[in-house]
């Protein structure tokens, strides 16, 4: 199988989770291969967006919310637990529509 079409682990990151993160990701595994989404924050879920995320994706994409204060030490575990297999680490901040509705100027 060729590079460009591997399943990929993607490890998201951000202090806390928000709609507009799971749609950003929602539009990014629909679009790529993804074979496990791991959301790391430092909050729990808040319900509108706990809500989303199990009726909207969690029924059709393999979803794990990890909750914890050490991001570096959760993401490294993660890069051991799949280790061989390709790894996207994303900081949410700086992906999906977060990014576009930014000021530029």
């Amino acid at each position: 199988m060729s590079e460009k079409y591997r399943e990929e682990i993607f490890i998201g990151f951000r202090n806390e989770i928000g709609i507009i993160d799971l749609r950003g990701i929602e539009e990014y595994i629909e679009e790529a291969r993804v074979k496990t989404v791991y959301l790391i924050c430092r909050k729990d879920l808040n319900p509108p967006v706990e809500s989303y995320l199990y009726w909207r994706i969690r029924p059709y994409y393999n979803i794990e919310v990890i909750v914890t204060d050490n991001f570096k030490k959760i993401i490294h575990s993660l890069k051991e637990k799949h280790k061989g297999e390709q790894i996207k680490v994303i900081d949410l901040d700086n992906f999906g529509e977060r990014v576009l509705r930014r000021k530029v100027w």
